[in-house]
């Protein structure tokens, strides 16, 4: 994983999630990650005869290329997601403690 970048507006890829990559058929990113290295899939097609995923609208299509570079490149695996501010990220919730 790289390391998360400092300003706004920068890019870290986030760790593979159980997710959906493709909303259409509701494929989760895990499980076209693991489709890509268990058989060693090159093509968005490939992809798609494999897990279904990016056969809909194809918006998704370009996150899976973009996990097919990154497998060819021997790079980790998973989507880029945006920074955030700090001021932008919500504060986990408290919960009170029960009454006694």
């Amino acid at each position: 994983m790289s390391a998360t970048p400092s300003k706004p507006g920068d890019y870290t890829i986030h760790q593979t999630t159980d997710l959906p990559l493709c909303y259409c058929f509701n494929v989760k990113e895990q499980v076209v990650v693991a489709a890509i290295k268990a058989k060693n899939l090159k093509t968005v097609r490939e992809v798609q005869q494999a897990t279904n995923a990016g056969c809909g609208c194809g918006c998704c299509q370009p996150d899976i290329q973009v996990l097919l570079d990154q497998h060819a490149q021997g790079k980790p695996m998973g989507i880029k997601v945006p920074v955030i501010e700090a001021r932008d990220a919500k504060p986990p919730l408290e919960i009170p403690p029960p009454f006694a």
